[in-house]
């Protein structure tokens, strides 16, 4: 069987998921697509020449053609500056977005679609609106670099390794999001045992770290690229993982990060009766939050 990723936009970020998919051989084939052709032909030219290290193959292809890969992830949108917030894009991108959708057509019925272009949350929902699929097969990358990033800074603070650990970032890829301090252990089941001071400069340090990526460079790359690479092959290795990703809550009433379960048919949440009410409280309030942004862009009408 030829497992097919199809990429759109293959600028610093989609390139660098083509590369972590390449190095890992996370399918077969890798089928890059960009606004600017030349750009799709030369990143996957250079790709190439990573191939001896891999059983993946890299080459370009059309828009029709991506939407009859096995997943298609979307990167192609405007960037934020370090002085925006990612809902600030949401105008531009959901525009780029509904053509690029547009020209995917018609789509493969068990298509996945990933979502990585900021907002993240405001255009998985665009892409489920648009794309006409099951809500179980359009995925944002939602909070789970939020949740990477928590990881590392507590693998930093208290010397435990990061696989160890279980604590997640749920909620809105952004400002409003929530980590689950109720129930962060480590993997045995040992609560973390933090202070209020200690999670609020936690929680601070997780929010921003992209705000100090991009105060350096134009944009994040590889931690997007080794959590997108995740969920795809979460996906095409059926291995049941359960990570913090967007998708459609009927709870909630937007898609949002919550916990899921990944297999070959999509992502299934878990739902959010897990959590206590002090998580519970914030996590609606970040609904509110995306759902008055989607609002603002005649996405949500309350109903």
């Amino acid at each position: 069987m030829n497992r097919r990723i199809g990429i759109v936009g293959v600028g610093d970020t989609g390139s660098a998921i083509a590369f972590s998919l390449l190095l890992r051989s996370s399918c077969d084939e890798i089928v890059l697509n960009d606004s600017n052709g030349h750009l799709a032909k030369s990143q996957a030219a250079d790709l190439e020449d990573a191939q001896f290290l891999s059983h993946t193959r890299v080459r370009t292809g059309g828009l029709p053609e991506i939407g009859q890969c096995d997943i298609a992830i979307v990167t192609a949108g405007v960037r934020p500056t370090p002085i925006q917030s990612r809902l600030e894009l949401a105008e531009s991108n959901i525009i780029i977005f509904k053509d690029i959708l547009e020209q995917m057509a018609p789509l493969r019925k068990d298509l996945k679609l990933v979502i990585v272009t900021n907002p993240v949350d405001i255009l998985t929902y665009v892409a489920l609106q648009e794309s006409h699929l099951p809500p179980e097969q359009v995925i944002g990358t939602g909070t789970l670099l939020d949740t990477i990033r928590l990881k590392n800074a507590l693998q930093a603070d208290l010397h435990m390794p990061a696989t160890s650990l279980n604590a997640f970032v749920y909620g809105e890829h952004g400002h409003s999001q929530v980590i689950d301090w109720s129930n962060a252990s480590t993997t045995t089941g040992v609560s973390l045992g933090l202070t209020p001071q200690h999670q609020d400069r936690l929680a601070k340090q997780t929010k921003e770290k992209a705000y100090r990526i991009i105060s350096g460079k134009p944009g994040t790359s590889f931690g997007v690229a080794a959590s997108t690479t995740a969920i795809c092959e979460s996906i095409l290795r059926d291995r049941h993982d359960v990570q913090p990703i967007s998708l459609w809550s009927p709870e909630l009433g937007c898609t949002i990060s919550l916990p899921a379960m990944l297999d070959r048919k999509g992502a299934h949440s878990l739902g959010i009766e897990h959590l206590q009410e002090a998580e519970l409280v914030h996590l609606k309030e970040s609904a509110e939050t995306i759902k008055k942004a989607m609002g603002k862009e005649g996405l949500y009408t309350g109903q």
